[in-house]
């Protein structure tokens, strides 16, 4: 009886040593990528940011030319435009409502609309 509380205990106090080994190991990993990333960041902030802001378009380009491969290059196009008229016509309209231009941004909603349209419904489906 006596063994195997012992065992027991054994068990549970070795789970508990890799669970504390493995949260040392991430926080020293983590600790190891992170500090030189804030190092960088708060010394040299512009080759940082230039450096991010590429490796996130290399990941973006990647992405897109991967969906591109996948689905074919013609109907991937036709749903890139699709997003793109939403996205570009939310954009002008918030931007346009941000720089206080209202009639602006009010026509922009209609124009981003029909252009939506054009490439939803417009465009054969051979």
């Amino acid at each position: 009886m006596l063994s195997s509380i012992a065992k027991g205990y054994k068990k549970l106090f070795s789970i508990l040593a890799i669970i504390l080994l493995l949260a040392a190991c991430s926080l020293a990993l983590a600790s190891a990528v992170v500090f030189p990333l804030w190092k960088w960041a708060t010394s040299h902030a512009a080759s940082y940011t230039i450096v991010i802001l590429s490796l996130i378009a290399l990941a973006l380009l990647f992405l897109i030319l991967r969906t591109a491969k996948k689905q074919g290059f013609v109907p991937f196009l036709q749903k890139f435009l699709k997003c793109a008229c939403i996205i570009g016509g939310l954009g002008l309209f918030l931007l346009f409502l941000y720089k206080g231009n209202r009639i602006a941004a009010l026509v922009v909603i209609p124009l981003a609309l029909a252009a939506y349209g054009i490439c939803a419904f417009g465009f054969s489906k051979k």
